[in-house]
């Protein structure tokens, strides 16, 4: 089980570094490649029994990004659970809201989560999953 929790908030929670360019520029490193996703996500928030249903639109091996009609607060706690695309796996995480941004056309909550407590073959999958996804996208 990788276990990024509060103790080591400083070392691997961390979702993206900026690094100075050559010409003085910020660019953004991430330490996992996100890819777009459309699947649906159940969460509940812990401590809570009821769960919610959303839809990830962005998913890593070190989070993901889904919208829901819920309002999460930056630093809840929650528990993610949702099948990778085209896969019968099943993942089941925990993680800490960083944002979250409500769009006033859709009337929904934008939530950037990271995974502050995954199984090391979960995030592998994931990994795996985004890497085909990047494979199979068409280069901008």
């Amino acid at each position: 089980m990788v276990n990024h929790g509060p103790h080591r908030r400083n070392s691997r929670v961390c979702l993206l570094k900026y690094f100075k360019h050559s010409a003085g520029r910020e660019i953004e490193r991430r330490r996992f490649e996100r890819a777009p996703v459309t699947v649906g996500v159940s969460y509940s928030v812990l401590g809570e029994s009821r769960w919610q249903r959303a839809y990830a639109i962005d998913l890593s091996g070190g989070g993901i990004c889904f919208w829901s009609v819920e309002q999460l607060e930056p630093g809840a706690e929650i528990a993610p659970r949702f099948r990778l695309p085209k896969t019968q796996r099943v993942i089941v995480a925990q993680g800490r809201v960083l944002a979250s941004m409500f769009d006033l056309k859709t009337n929904e909550y934008s939530h950037h989560v990271t995974f502050t407590k995954i199984s090391e073959s979960d995030q592998q999958a994931i990994e795996e999953c985004v890497g085909k996804i990047a494979r199979l996208a068409p280069a901008l």
